[in-house]
């Protein structure tokens, strides 16, 4: 398993957080099940999140290579969703 986590913006995944809004955090173009799993992203959740490898992709227009890297941190806030991540070099 691992997180999958899209952006449509060329500018994303420099290292800074990034914020969704709740509603489409783990929830779009998420199967039921995962969503019911990690969906209420309590501390449970966070914690598991965080263990799992991450892909850091572009919307296809873009055309940028995707990142990788691990979750530091998730903080749901008004609404929002606000992570913390670091990335990692892969060779190619």
């Amino acid at each position: 398993m691992y997180n999958l986590l899209v952006s449509s913006n060329a500018e994303a995944w420099n290292g800074e957080p990034w914020q969704i809004e709740f509603s489409r955090c783990v929830r779009e173009y998420t199967e039921n099940a995962i969503t019911e799993r990690f969906g209420t992203l309590d501390e449970a959740a966070v914690s598991e999140l965080k263990r799992l490898p991450c892909i850091f992709a572009y919307e296809a227009f873009n055309q940028l290579t995707p990142k990788f890297g691990l979750i530091r941190d998730i903080a749901k806030r008004q609404g929002q969703v606000r992570i913390e991540y670091e990335l990692q070099a892969v060779d190619p």
